[in-house]
């Protein structure tokens, strides 16, 4: 399968070159700042042409024939998935501090202090799940 790029995508490089060449002409760089500017940019490229192999490679394996764009329903529905993956482990780390605080107080023999504020934050726990 052709990788899909975007003329931004690929034209990311030489815009990095234009913006380079703007700074020999207008700030004055020094041959340093050039030299380093110039393997910034050609790093950066090997480095997306490498990735753009891997995926490629991945995508023939793994007999993977379109790629999701942000428009896309499938795209939707796991950016859907994950952001309620990631308040489920949000609701799951309160829950465990909440239960670790009212153990910290029963081995203080103060179990019955903030009570009424744990109770209401389980209530407010549990009404959540469903």
């Amino acid at each position: 399968m052709p990788p899909i790029r975007k003329e931004s995508d690929v034209g990311a490089a030489g815009a990095t070159k234009d913006a380079i060449d703007e700074g020999i002409i207008k700030k004055g760089f020094t041959r340093k700042e050039i030299t380093a500017a110039y393997n910034k940019a050609r790093t950066t490229l090997n480095r997306w042409q490498t990735k753009e192999r891997e995926l490629e490679l991945f995508e023939q394996e793994h007999s993977i024939d379109d790629r999701w764009m942000r428009n896309s329903v499938e795209y939707q529905n796991a950016q859907k998935l994950l952001t309620e993956r990631t308040y489920c482990r949000a609701v799951d780390n309160l829950e465990r501090l909440v239960v670790q605080r009212l153990f910290e107080l029963t081995k203080l023999g103060m179990n019955g202090v903030g009570l009424l504020f744990d109770f209401c934050l389980l209530f407010y726990l549990d009404s959540s799940y469903t």
